[in-house]
C-alpha cells in the first residue's frame, strides 16, 4: 500500500485503523486509560482512553516522515467514540 512519507497520521478513524488524510492503514492499536482525580476517597476514576496507532513506518523501526502522532477517536470509559 502507498503511503505518503510525510503524513503524521493526526487521525485515525477506529472503525477502519485507516488514517483519513492518506488512507494508511495501521498495523497495531494501544488503548491508554485516562483517569481523572475525583478529590473523594478514590484515587481516580476511568475517564476514557486515548486511542494511539502504529504505523508500517513506526513498526519496521523506519520512522523516517512519521510524525508518530497516530491517533484514533477518544473512546469515553464504556468503550464508545463520539460517532456512536
Amino acid at each position: 500500500m502507498l503511503m505518503t512519507t510525510n503524513c503524521e497520521h493526526r487521525q485515525v478513524f477506529n472503525a477502519t485503523w485507516q488514517c483519513t488524510e492518506c488512507g494508511a492503514k495501521m498495523v497495531a492499536r494501544h488503548d491508554e486509560p485516562s483517569r481523572i482525580a475525583t478529590g473523594g476517597p478514590e484515587p481516580a476514576v476511568l475517564a476514557g482512553f486515548e486511542v494511539i496507532y502504529d504505523c508500517e513506518c513506526c513498526d519496521s523501526g523506519e520512522p523516517t516522515g512519521c510524525g508518530r502522532t497516530h491517533r484514533g477517536e477518544y473512546l469515553n470509559a464504556a468503550g464508545k467514540s463520539r460517532r456512536g
